[in-house]
């Protein structure tokens, strides 16, 4: 903060944003946590099969926050811009787009969860338990993306209150159907993960249709939505594919690349992708600010940029990559003291604990770099419409180093889960080196409103 001037204006500025969006993170993990524990009394197959499954929508849900990523990208540049018709256009396409994938993956996880479920594991006990609870919440994918669209061009022009309130609802809801369920606690059925399943459906239906209803009875103009705006011509075509196919072939290759890291944990033991999953959990309570300062970077460089303010931009990015810092050295140690006060809530062996407790522990070491990671390429250089480059850095460090270290490290070496996850850590390493050359570069810094 000393190096930063104090300066309390970009303070307050950043604050506004990401304060309501890490209150929406706070309430997902905590939560999460909470059913986590909940499936967690069903034992440790239980935990893997769920995890493995959601593991499937992991991939999926990486596949919409690569098109919302796109559609933040020229949201808060025409926002900044104040070129409002357009910002309904790349909404229409990003809600058609996330329709059909979510619907090719709903019809696997609906009609062929065994396979899909044997892709990370060949444990017969977590693929049956799996399926049963794919074949239900493979129902709430559209639904999830749908809602995923709208609270990211929502944030990308300001409204960050909203989404948080109505994800805080909507996970409160999940989370008492969870109890009732799993548990048939009041007289309802009994009904173990099915019962996880079902509560996630219900509340993801719920989430939508409070969204909408909202917007409508504020007459929003998001949902002045025409037919062309669902279809894109011209110019504004060439750029929207250029600039926002990098970013979802970017998430796409490193969902598949993180869900292979789960295929390979999973193959080493159930008991070791259990201890991931519950690490995890636990970890993802504290990255709130951090993501939300990668959100709060992206939402106000773009708007710097459409605005033209290139400079500006350049040397706000210079204080969110310091704040990253800050925050990485001080959520690690949180972490690293806090969290094994967390791991013993789970109902599992004394081994899976223990293993946890290391994998959290690797987990503060490398937050620093991740945090960093994750301002740069979610944050300053998608926004700067250089996703070309933030494809690159995650691909080559997912593909030619986590994966290529992690598959030598459990099927060569033969290593306990804990090693090989610490190989595989070595890729945030490698992407801070090469991020912080690119931004020192300026070549990451364009107006695609004039394009």
């Amino acid at each position: 903060f000393i190096s930063m001037n104090f300066d309390i204006k970009f303070i307050k500025k950043t604050s506004v944003i990401i304060i309501p969006i890490a209150l929406q993170n706070l309430i997902f993990s905590s939560l999460n946590m909470v059913d986590t524990l909940m499936i967690g009394q069903l034992g440790e197959t239980a935990i893997a099969g769920v995890s493995l499954a959601n593991q499937f929508f992991f991939v999926l849900m990486l596949l919409f926050f690569g098109i919302a990523s796109g559609a933040s990208i020229f949201t808060s540049q025409y926002w900044g811009a104040k070129e409002y018709d357009k910002i309904n256009n790349i909404l229409g396409v990003s809600l058609k787009t996330v329709f059909i994938s979510g619907l090719i993956f709903t019809i696997l996880g609906l009609f062929f969860p065994s396979f899909v479920l044997s892709l990370f594991t060949n444990n017969k006990s977590v693929i049956a338990l799996g399926s049963k609870y794919l074949k239900i919440v493979s129902l709430s994918y559209i639904f999830s993306g749908t809602t995923f669209i709208f609270t990211a061009i929502l944030r990308s022009i300001g409204h960050v209150k909203l989404p948080t309130l109505i994800s805080a609802i909507s996970l409160s809801l999940n989370t008492i159907i969870n109890y009732l369920l799993i548990f048939g606690m009041y007289g309802f059925p009994k009904l173990g993960v099915e019962g996880a399943a079902i509560g996630t459906l219900i509340a993801r239906i719920v989430e939508l249709i409070l969204i909408l209803t909202i917007l409508k009875r504020n007459n929003h103009s998001l949902l002045k939505l025409k037919p062309s705006h669902f279809y894109l011509r011209g110019a504004l075509k060439r750029m929207y594919t250029k600039t926002v196919l990098p970013v979802v072939t970017n998430e796409t290759a490193w969902a598949l690349g993180t869900a292979v890291y789960s295929g390979i944990y999973g193959r080493i033991s159930t008991s070791a992708i259990a201890s991931y999953q519950i690490q995890q959990t636990i970890t993802s309570l504290f990255l709130i600010f951090i993501l939300g300062l990668g959100d709060a970077s992206s939402i106000i460089t773009g708007n710097n940029l459409g605005a033209g303010k290139f400079e500006r931009a350049f040397k706000d990015g210079g204080k969110f990559l310091k704040l990253s810092i800050i925050l990485g050295l001080m959520t690690g140690l949180a972490i690293f003291i806090i969290s094994p006060l967390f791991v013993p809530l789970f109902k599992v062996d004394k081994s899976v604990i223990d293993t946890s407790v290391i994998l959290i522990n690797i987990f503060s070491i490398v937050l620093v770099f991740k945090a960093l990671n994750i301002t740069m390429v979610v944050g300053l250089f998608r926004a700067g419409g250089d996703t070309t480059t933030a494809m690159l850095m995650d691909i080559i460090a997912v593909w030619g180093i986590g994966i290529p270290l992690g598959l030598f490290g459990a099927f060569v070496l033969k290593l306990p889960v804990e090693y090989v996850y610490a190989l595989v850590c070595v890729e945030e390493i490698a992407k801070v080196i090469y991020g912080l050359y690119r931004y020192k570069t300026k070549k990451w810094i364009n107006n695609l409103t004039t394009l």
